[in-house]
């Protein structure tokens, strides 16, 4: 779920595990290019 892996990526971030947050915006990519969690992750809206 795009959901989940936004969700992954934004805890990742906050605690600085660039390799984690790179992993599951892979995935976010992935299997979800065209949702608004992606979108937001393009725009590096880890605050929203």
């Amino acid at each position: 779920d795009a959901g989940v892996l936004w969700l992954g990526i934004k805890i990742a971030h906050k605690g600085g595990d660039r390799i984690t947050e790179g992993v599951l915006a892979s995935e976010l990519q992935r299997y979800h290019a065209d949702s608004v969690q992606y979108a937001s992750y393009q725009r590096e809206a880890f605050d929203e």
